[in-house]
């Protein structure tokens, strides 16, 4: 998606965030944007996006919902420029929201795969092909086989098929 926005893409976590007030101030952490005084971040985060083009991809707003939406609701109509995406285990009610659900991918039953056809089985279930890339993106000489092929289909599991999490 980086290449569609002159500006980049950005992702901003928000899962270890506690403090609702902060979430401006992390998307201006996040973007290299530095503090001005007598500024509130919000404020400062509109005058420098304003004519900016870029995604920003708010991950695990639940807990700060109505702190989203008070970033959201401030930064799109004063930075047309500007798009979120915002991932979340339900609505956040905020400025122009097209919720989309995620279902999970599917996955295999739950138990072991130690022969090899069956390990070539697991890897037609899209939630175990997911985990698989993105293993070999991080670690290029990852392979599922039959030394990993049961703690791979418990980690698939324990993540309920989920492809977010999956990526990780």
């Amino acid at each position: 998606m980086a290449s569609r926005f002159a500006d980049g893409a950005w992702f901003v976590e928000l899962a270890s965030l506690l403090e609702p007030e902060r979430v401006a101030q992390t998307v201006a952490t996040t973007l290299g944007i530095p503090e001005q005084a007598g500024k509130s971040a919000m404020e400062t985060l509109i005058e420098r996006l304003s004519s900016r083009s870029l995604l920003l991809i708010f991950d695990n707003c639940e807990h700060l919902a109505q702190s989203y939406a008070v970033v959201a609701d401030s930064l799109l109509p004063a930075c047309p420029g500007v798009h979120l995406l915002a991932t979340s285990r339900h609505l956040l009610k905020s400025f122009g929201e097209r919720p989309y659900r995620l279902l999970p991918l599917e996955m295999p039953p739950e138990g072991r795969a130690s022969e090899e056809k069956e390990i070539n089985r697991l890897l037609e279930y899209p939630g175990i092909r997911l985990f698989v890339v993105r293993a070999v993106m991080a670690q290029p000489r990852f392979h599922l086989n039959r030394a990993n092929s049961a703690v791979v289909l418990q980690i698939c599991h324990a993540l309920d098929g989920i492809p977010l999490a999956l990526e990780y």
